[in-house]
């Protein structure tokens, strides 16, 4: 058995698929089904909209980093590490939150030495503390491009290296 989708979410029968015909019939049925019978995928429960909000706050929250910095940049106040607190507030809590509900569920802790937490640690706070130390010398477009080739530009030395 498959669930059958359409493009605004999953349809909530259970199908069979057995041929081609059998497939666009069970398409045809999703998408005759009233959008209020549908479920969108993206927030298939509650537990998943709070996660996408928390992201989202995330996110605004470093961009709200990016136009501070650009803003303490032009009147020549330098506080790199000071500025992304609220962000590194917001990952504690889910650290944190996220390691209550492990224990709850009664799934076992990450299994990490603490010098390897030690060293990403590191290597986030210096990340970030040189991202937003770029806006003393450039303009928040440059420093927005660059931080967004960043990651792109780790994974592919990382699967040349690894």
């Amino acid at each position: 058995t498959k669930l059958g989708t359409s493009a605004l979410g999953t349809c909530s029968q259970s199908l069979q698929w057995e041929s081609k015909d059998s497939v666009q019939a069970s398409r045809a049925a999703c998408r005759s089904m009233q959008p209020s019978q549908r479920r969108p995928r993206l927030l298939a429960s509650p537990a998943r909209a709070q996660q996408l909000l928390a992201w989202q706050g995330c996110s605004v929250l470093l961009t709200a980093t990016g136009f501070t910095s650009q803003r303490l940049a032009e009147r020549g106040i330098a506080a790199p590490t000071a500025q992304s607190l609220a962000v590194y507030l917001v990952l504690m809590l889910h650290a944190i939150t996220a390691r209550r509900d492990n224990r709850v569920a009664g799934l076992p802790p990450v299994a990490r030495p603490w010098w390897q937490w030690l060293l990403l640690g590191f290597a986030d706070v210096e990340g970030n503390y040189l991202i937003v130390r770029a806006y003393q010398y450039t303009d928040i477009t440059s420093v927005t491009l660059l931080d967004a080739f960043a990651v792109p530009g780790v994974m592919a030395l990382s699967a040349l290296t690894l």
